[in-house]
């Protein structure tokens, strides 16, 4: 849900915020922080995109989204830093 969430901000004009994610099942509340990253530009299997760099800060770890900046502003690359966690957008047939 948070992805979705950031999917539909917009950050050119956004440079920092914070808000609490809460899990219910786990009595949890989680402190982050989302920072505008600036314009990059990712290769994936998939092609070449212009994107919004945004980190996705918590207290277990930190996350670099890159969301595609034309009008679907899908998600091209999640990394975990720190990690070998990571999802890229991949080539699609019609």
């Amino acid at each position: 849900m948070i992805l979705t969430l950031l999917r539909a901000t917009r950050y050119d004009y956004l440079k920092k915020y914070s808000f609490q994610a809460i899990v219910p099942i786990a009595l949890l509340k989680i402190d982050n922080t989302v920072r505008y990253g600036g314009k990059v530009t990712i290769t994936t299997p998939a092609g070449t995109f212009r994107c919004d760099k945004i980190y996705l800060i918590s207290p277990q770890n930190k996350c670099n989204l890159f969301y595609e900046q034309n009008d679907q502003r899908r998600l091209v690359r999640y990394q975990v830093e720190k990690s070998r966690i990571a999802i890229v957008l991949l080539k699609t047939t019609q």
